[in-house]
């Protein structure tokens, strides 16, 4: 039972990309991204069906928004590093708090 809510979930997300990719371009597209379970699991998919549909953009970068936060642990800050090496995120940083960093991108 839990498999298929899941795969129910992942079928949703991956029709709410498909709806935002036909409505922006790949270069128009930015993630946030934070570095937590949820924000991780996004940017899979993201760049999963990116490699998927798009696969004349291979190599190429999405774009992220990373809002920092002033006591941050050392082991977030390396994580963030690690995934935007991974998956390939054009990641731009900006301080917090979330409405002015917001704002500013």
């Amino acid at each position: 039972m839990q498999d298929e809510k899941f795969q129910s979930i992942v079928h949703l997300s991956l029709d709410t990309l498909k709806q935002c990719y036909q409505d922006y371009q790949p270069h128009e597209v930015a993630v946030a991204f934070n570095g937590g379970k949820d924000n991780i699991a996004t940017v899979h998919l993201v760049h999963a069906y990116l490699q998927k549909h798009y696969p004349e953009q291979r190599g190429r970068t999405l774009s992220a928004l990373y809002i920092t936060e002033a006591d941050q642990f050392s082991e977030v800050s390396d994580f963030i590093k690690a995934t935007q090496h991974s998956y390939q995120l054009d990641l731009l940083t900006l301080p917090g708090p979330m409405k002015g960093a917001v704002d500013q991108f």
